[in-house]
């Protein structure tokens, strides 16, 4: 999973100043329990697959 991590962090951190900050909001909200268990937008599921909220805690200590 750190891999996944780590990957994940690079392709946020290489995105346009108009993209992520809404990458951002998202992990963000997925990074706690309840955002992590509503996932409204289904990104979890989708992108995330097989994911915790902890997994999402440590991406977001990854982007800069």
């Amino acid at each position: 999973m750190l891999r996944t991590i780590l990957e994940a962090a690079e392709w946020i951190n290489n995105r346009s100043a108009m993209l992520k900050p809404g990458l951002v909001a998202d992990i963000e909200v997925l990074a706690t329990d309840q955002g992590f268990a509503e996932d409204d937008d289904g990104i979890r599921s989708v992108a995330y697959q097989g994911w915790r909220v902890e997994d999402f805690k440590e991406l977001l200590g990854l982007i800069s």
